[in-house]
């Protein structure tokens, strides 16, 4: 399972780029009979390309995926705030800034929500934070002309507006 094949990828990076649910939860089980440390490990791992699991699932559009590995890291009682939310893989990209990139306001949204949950400086974390190349999440859908995205980003910041 944790393995690397020539071309540097475990199982579990397989499975989370094919965004195959079934074989995640199948390695899931497997992990926990051998005792593997999946809060030091699996979930925080970022392989070869330098994504951790929630942003492979981000980067993909799949919400399912998502929120299985967020909760995941709600069970092994993972560093939700850091490991997940903002962690940076190798080209300073959040799991909300590759959403905004991609065009997936759904999974905006339910990020969004879990950096409630975890207490995350909203506006400063997620909306204004400079990923790749000093651009936050408003500059990436900007960038890629998509509406809908820079729309949803809006409200949010609307709601941060509004909890002063």
């Amino acid at each position: 399972m944790l393995a690397k094949r020539r071309i540097k990828l475990t199982s579990w990076d397989i499975a989370q780029f094919i965004a195959n649910e079934d074989m995640l939860e199948i390695l899931w089980a497997c992990g926990k009979k051998v005792q593997v440390i999946f809060k030091d490990v699996l979930l925080p791992h970022k392989p070869r390309i330098g994504l951790t699991a929630l942003d492979i699932a981000a980067f993909r559009g799949n919400k399912e995926i998502l929120e299985t590995i967020w909760g995941w890291g709600r069970k092994v009682q993972v560093n939700l705030k850091d490991d997940l939310l903002l962690a940076k893989g190798k080209i300073g990209l959040t799991a909300w800034d590759i959403a905004a990139n991609r065009g997936k306001p759904g999974i905006l949204e339910t990020i969004w929500g879990w950096g409630r949950q975890a207490q995350v400086n909203l506006k400063d974390d997620l909306l204004l934070d400079g990923g790749f190349e000093g651009l936050n999440a408003l500059d990436i859908a900007a960038d890629n002309s998509k509406k809908e995205i820079l729309e949803t980003l809006w409200g949010c910041v609307e709601k941060c507006k509004s909890q002063r």
